[in-house]
């Protein structure tokens, strides 16, 4: 009761998502409040806080003689009307299944869930059946059905049969015996005749959609049978490759965002903001950002979020890429997903969230020196499409375009230094240097902006033309460096 107490004025403050904005007019957020949940936590409050009152009265004032008075018995059982408060959670519950289960086990937990709502609402129509028959009438079903006596299961279960067969097209040998015992069937029957008609409607639907699932599947396995029985492989190769797919899962294809065909007919602004929750945290990982950044450079991060970021998946024993080919993005991988890369001596290192491959490519042509692939089951990663993050750093970055130059000759001079170190057995790979050594680059492109922001003011005016000046530099380092770099860095 104290957390609903003071959940309720929080209504008034805390900020709500209204088509895709987040509202936090006080004004506002009252009237929505006062339209929606109020009424249904006032009543929920109210009856708690009624029943306290009633159950304090009783114990002081008459020793508990009126405690078995109707009314306080009815009064608890509206109780039951706090149940409601669950429907606050299905959002994050719903939030919580999509993401931890799989299609099928989510399904599955929705006709269960349904199953409990049902029969929930049928607990509180027994009790109140009951409640409506032991209201000490001379005519009532209790004593028609000699349940004065009874226990509280019997009585229970009783009831609940009743309750039931309101909602299905069963018999039962309980009448109502009185008017308003009668006026209480009809009312039950009419609320069963809407409640129950979604009840089905909602478990077909969800029957349906495992039907297809489990279809789909069946469709793929019947395919592979077909293509190894037309060419006459042998059995014990299928049997190896159905152990496969139904091991590693491979018919249960991660949701990628271009497969979602409704969010590419979302308006610009939605989609800019999807990917930068998506991908903003994930850029912000890497090491070379200065302090700051993301309060100074909000619209650029946005752009290389939007534009130039994507989010791949490969599934175990799959490869990302191959020695030898051409680099075009910089890899990010995921919170939660894990990789192994082999260049030379290293032998399946471990590549984990929050760390990069290919960080160089973003300021000089590059070539994989190594393999990076999925040893340890389906990982995610994003890729950073090198020429698009140039591009936007030239339209978007402004002054900031500066210290994204110096940090790329400082980092592309390190890697031309480690691969030119001989007799230190130190491979040139693609994950290039450390975090550390990163992160120290980082704060030396920083000292050499600051020096030159020092000699140099930029006017507002002059912006255009700074940006102007560096125009092309992403691409002419790269292109550049790739000539002149040595062979370790080609």
């Amino acid at each position: 009761l104290s957390f609903w107490l003071l959940d309720m004025p929080l209504h008034f403050v805390f900020g709500v998502q209204r088509g895709g904005i987040v509202e936090l007019r006080p004004q506002v957020l009252c009237k929505v409040y006062l339209r929606t949940w109020f009424p249904v936590d006032f009543l929920i409050i109210s009856i708690d806080i009624a029943v306290i009152l009633m159950e304090a009265f009783v114990d002081r004032s008459v020793g508990g003689a009126l405690r078995s008075m109707r009314f306080l018995r009815s009064l608890r059982a509206l109780r039951l009307i706090r149940l409601l408060r669950v429907a606050k959670l299905q959002r994050e519950l719903s939030l919580l299944a999509n993401r931890f289960l799989s299609t099928y086990v989510f399904m599955v937990m929705r006709i269960v869930a349904a199953l409990m709502v049902m029969l929930s609402i049928n607990h509180i129509i027994a009790c109140c059946w009951f409640s409506v028959g032991a209201r000490g009438a001379q005519n009532s079903w209790i004593e028609n059905f000699n349940l004065q006596e009874a226990g509280i299961f019997e009585s229970y279960i009783i009831s609940l049969h009743w309750s039931l067969t309101q909602f299905t097209p069963s018999t039962n040998n309980i009448a109502p015996a009185n008017e308003v015992e009668r006026l209480f069937a009809v009312f039950v029957i009419l609320f069963a005749m809407g409640c129950f008609s979604s009840f089905v409607g909602s478990i077909t639907a969800t029957v349906n959609a495992l039907r297809s699932i489990q279809a789909t599947k069946i469709k793929q396995n019947n395919q592979v049978l077909s293509f190894f029985a037309e060419r006459s492989v042998s059995l014990d190769l299928y049997r190896k490759v159905q152990y496969v797919i139904r091991t590693e899962k491979l018919t249960d294809d991660p949701v990628m965002e271009r497969d979602v065909a409704l969010l590419k007919l979302l308006p610009q602004r939605f989609r800019k903001q999807l990917h930068e929750e998506m991908y903003l945290g994930i850029l912000m990982n890497l090491k070379f950002w200065p302090s700051g950044v993301k309060t100074r450079e909000g619209i650029f991060l946005t752009e290389v979020c939007h534009l130039a970021m994507e989010e791949e998946v490969v599934r175990k024993f799959q490869d990302v890429f191959l020695p030898g080919t051409e680099c075009q993005h910089a890899y990010l991988i995921e919170q939660g997903s894990s990789m192994c890369y082999t260049c030379g001596p290293l032998q399946d290192l471990t590549v984990s969230d929050d760390d990069s491959l290919c960080l160089i490519s973003l300021w000089a042509e590059w070539q994989h020196h190594g393999r990076l692939a999925s040893k340890l089951g389906t990982s995610r990663y994003v890729t950073l499409d090198s020429e698009k993050f140039a591009d936007l750093a030239l339209r978007w970055a402004g002054p900031f375009y500066r210290y994204l130059q110096i940090f790329g000759v400082l980092l592309t001079g390190a890697v031309e230094n480690r691969s030119q170190e001989v007799g230190d057995d130190l491979t040139v790979t693609d994950m290039a240097l450390n975090k550390e050594e990163v992160l120290a680059l980082s704060l030396r492109a920083q000292s050499f902006d600051n020096i030159l922001r020092k000699h140099h003011t930029y006017h507002h005016s002059e912006v255009a033309e700074t940006s102007a000046g560096f125009s092309g530099t992403f691409v002419r380092l790269r292109s550049s460096i790739a000539k002149a770099a040595p062979r370790g860095i080609r």
